[in-house]
């Protein structure tokens, strides 16, 4: 049980922030901004498959990979406050799947 609990919270954390970002533009030619919400996109995807499939320690380290890039991104200007909200949200809920 305790399995699919986690392949539940970690697809619904990854769902969050995909779709809270779905809405971002799309980058073309120098757009950082786009380049980075696709980026932080696959990170997070990577990070649910990573805890869904058992992989922690794997999971831990992308997940401090993670926090590191909405931190420098937000602080670049490449990633907007709220979109850095969300984000650290669905971190903070992949965390607790780590238990």
């Amino acid at each position: 049980m305790r399995a699919f609990a986690r392949r539940a919270l970690t697809g619904t954390a990854a769902a969050l922030v995909i779709g809270a970002l779905a809405g971002c533009s799309a980058p073309t030619g120098s757009d950082d901004r786009g380049l980075t919400v696709l980026s932080l996109q696959e990170r997070v995807y990577t990070v649910s498959t990573q805890i869904a499939e058992g992989d922690t320690a794997e999971a831990a380290e992308s997940l401090e990979d993670l926090e590191q890039l909405v931190g420098f991104s937000s602080a670049r200007g490449t990633l907007s406050a709220a979109e850095a909200d969300e984000i650290r949200a669905a971190i903070d809920d992949l965390r607790s799947a780590l238990g």
